[in-house]
């Protein structure tokens, strides 16, 4: 498996932010090797790319070396390793088949010149931005959401009418503006970012979501 992935959203078997591991044919398993299948998932993905490994020397014949980070290519034809990063963010990135290249040629260098060395294999860091759910108004709709007034209690309320959620405002009231403002005189017009799907401007009113 050489891909990651995170999600932006909860569902009842993924959590969002946590890393998954995805196999080839789509199949992706968390921390704990449980099995989920990713397409089902897919339009909750909040981060995917490729898995990428950082190397710790743990223990090398240079002392300078312990504890830090490999920090650029290993030059295999001189033998030259350099580990001066001490940060996970400076360290040199590998994928899984340079890691092993790698180890491969720690063995031959302890075998033909006894020199023993200990690395450490860290997943290299990666920057998940999550994105939140959208926020709800307090009439259960989004910003985009779109809405035909069912029922009319004031006359800037047209029944049969569309309408778009344009804005929430700090008390969580949904804004809506008319999709066709052709069909509303201006006084209604005037309105509707004032007073949008506050409590007192839709009593009487009944909407219904058409899309979102």
């Amino acid at each position: 498996m050489t891909n990651y992935v995170t999600f932006k959203t909860q569902d009842i078997d993924i959590t969002p932010g946590k890393l998954y591991l995805v196999s080839p044919n789509g199949e992706f398993f968390d921390d704990v090797g449980d099995e989920r299948d990713l397409l089902d998932h897919r339009g909750k993905v909040a981060t995917e790319g490729a898995v990428e490994y950082i190397i710790r020397c743990v223990t090398a014949p240079n002392p300078s070396c312990r504890g830090k980070y490999i920090c650029s290519a290993p030059d295999y034809e001189t033998g030259h390793v350099s580990c001066t990063a001490g940060h996970k963010a400076a360290a040199q990135r590998f994928t899984l088949e340079q890691v092993a290249e790698f180890l491969r040629f720690t063995h031959k260098q302890y075998h033909e010149h006894k020199r023993s060395s200990e690395f450490e294999v860290l997943l290299a860091p990666i920057r998940v931005v999550g994105e939140p759910e959208p926020r709800v108004g307090n009439s259960g709709y989004k910003v985009g959401d779109v809405v035909r007034c069912r029922l009319s209690g004031r006359h800037e309320l047209i029944p049969r009418q569309l309408y778009r959620v344009v804005k929430l405002d700090g008390d969580g009231d949904e804004r809506i503006e008319p999709v066709r403002p052709e069909r509303h005189t201006e006084h209604q017009l005037v309105c509707f970012p004032s007073l949008g799907l506050a409590a007192d401007f839709t009593r009487g009113s009944t909407f219904v979501k058409v899309s979102d």
